[in-house]
């Protein structure tokens, strides 16, 4: 039942972004940090865990829109991209491909869930140039 409800909403993102629906696959191996949940490597989304909770439904939006960014403008959001732990944390977070898919993310979980993340580990700096993107996102 769990993954049925994780695929639903999957498979609800994924239409909202007019991209397909990516392969599932339950799998730990993947994730460079304890905090992941989710990962996206351009194909394949990877799920850490099967309990639903917010932080996981952020995340797979969040992961689902660096699907979309990559089949819409790959060149835009990824030319320059660098990898959490190869650059500084804020550095990482105000990458072009980072603030939109936080910014989608936030979006998804207020329209679907009434929640507003707060981001509270990042800088006023990124609070402010993903609640910026958020309003253009709302505009689109």
């Amino acid at each position: 039942m769990v993954n049925e409800m994780i695929d639903k909403y999957i498979e609800k993102v994924s239409k909202i972004l007019n991209i397909e629906m990516p392969k599932i696959i339950y799998d730990t191996s993947k994730f460079k940090t304890p905090t992941m949940k989710a990962l996206c490597d351009g194909e394949k989304i990877y799920l850490k865990e099967k309990a639903i909770t917010p932080d996981l439904m952020f995340e797979i939006a969040h992961e689902l829109r660096h699907l979309w960014q990559i089949k819409t403008n790959k060149e835009f959001y990824f030319s320059e991209y660098k990898n959490a732990g190869t650059i500084d944390t804020e550095t990482y977070n105000l990458q072009p491909a980072e603030i939109d898919a936080h910014a989608f993310a936030f979006t998804i979980m207020q329209e679907a869930f009434g929640i507003e993340p707060l981001f509270e580990n990042m800088s006023e700096r990124v609070r402010a140039e993903i609640k910026k993107r958020v309003e253009e996102i709302r505009a689109e």
